[in-house]
């Protein structure tokens, strides 16, 4: 039976899949990639809400009959959730704008928050739609012209803006960095090892050596087994580590996303704040190195590594000599 159910969101293009692929290489976690449970959850909340007299005033057996929709709700996600793991993780874009859905239910819940560079993801999904122009399968980004493409994208229902006022949203829970783990792309990249060490502990599971060019194979094989079980696969030719091929437009446009999140910048990309200028390089030019300097924790923690690291060395040499 699960002990707990963690909730994986994000923003696109942030390697979620790349991080779920690696936590379904942990003995004790269980994933759902790209999970239903979002859309079953809101249909029966739709569906309830009808038959439920709000406009008649919350009388007595009104609130009663709620707190029957409320442990009935907990119990379809645990009974949906159930396996022989010790952690769920459910992944789907929608539980970043329901956090206020998920801590009515679970008050002590854990959601994993992935996010990137905006001007990395945005750069990602203009590849993603240029390699597809005749194909016009989404109508949030099927302008052909650019500065209009980019206008949907992060307008306040498009792919990129509705995620970022989730990601805005969390400010206005006054505990909930007791609930949350945002995890940077840039930094699985980077430094997968410590990175995954650190959300293993968050998660209250044993670290796993994981490699990560091993994972990034599978998945662009797209035979990756999120669970050998049920066979669900991760599907996708994903490519992680190559930065090259990405497509990116003018300088002003981002400029543009720069100055309209600088706000996001500033509380998830500090030094980016400080080097912004050199960063951003020439029109058509990468925004940035994907190899970024990564967090002060992460960064204390590599310093405490090479330190034990040097130490044994230091004492190795000293027993020898004294031998």
């Amino acid at each position: 039976m699960i002990e707990e159910i963690i909730f994986l969101t994000g923003l696109p293009k942030s390697g979620i899949t790349l991080l779920n692929a690696a936590l379904a290489c942990h003995p004790e976690i269980a994933v759902s990639q790209n999970s239903e449970l979002f859309n079953i959850i809101s249909a029966i909340r739709t569906e309830v809400s009808k038959e439920m007299p709000f406009s008649l005033g919350m009388a007595k057996n009104t609130m009663l009959h709620y707190k029957k929709i409320e442990n009935s709700t907990r119990a379809f996600i645990q009974a949906w959730s159930e396996n022989s793991k010790k952690i769920t993780v459910d992944e789907n874009y929608a539980w970043l704008r329901n956090i206020e859905l998920i801590s009515s239910i679970f008050p002590n819940f854990k959601i994993i928050v992935c996010i990137s560079d905006l001007r990395q993801v945005y750069a990602a999904l203009e590849k993603k739609h240029r390699e597809t122009l005749l194909i016009k399968y989404n109508e949030e980004i099927s302008s052909d012209v650019i500065s209009k493409r980019f206008d949907d994208f992060f307008s306040k229902d498009g792919l990129i803006g509705k995620q970022i006022s989730g990601i805005l949203n969390l400010k206005n829970f006054p505990n909930i960095s007791d609930h949350l783990f945002v995890f940077r792309y840039e930094d699985l990249i980077s430094n997968f090892d410590l990175s995954m060490d650190l959300l293993f502990n968050w998660m209250g599971v044993e670290k796993q050596k994981l490699t990560l060019k091993n994972i990034i194979k599978t998945l662009s094989q797209g035979n990756y087994q999120s669970n050998p079980k049920t066979g669900d696969l991760f599907d996708g030719n994903p490519d992680y580590l190559d930065f090259s091929n990405l497509i990116y437009p003018s300088k002003n446009i981002f400029d543009a996303i720069f100055t309209k999140n600088e706000w996001f910048f500033r509380e998830y990309y500090p030094e980016y704040i400080k080097t912004e200028q050199t960063r951003m390089g020439p029109a058509g030019q990468p925004p940035l190195n994907p190899y970024i300097p990564v967090p002060n924790e992460i960064e204390s923690k590599i310093a405490e590594e090479i330190e034990k690291e040097l130490s044994k060395q230091i004492e190795k040499e000293l027993s020898g000599k004294k031998k």
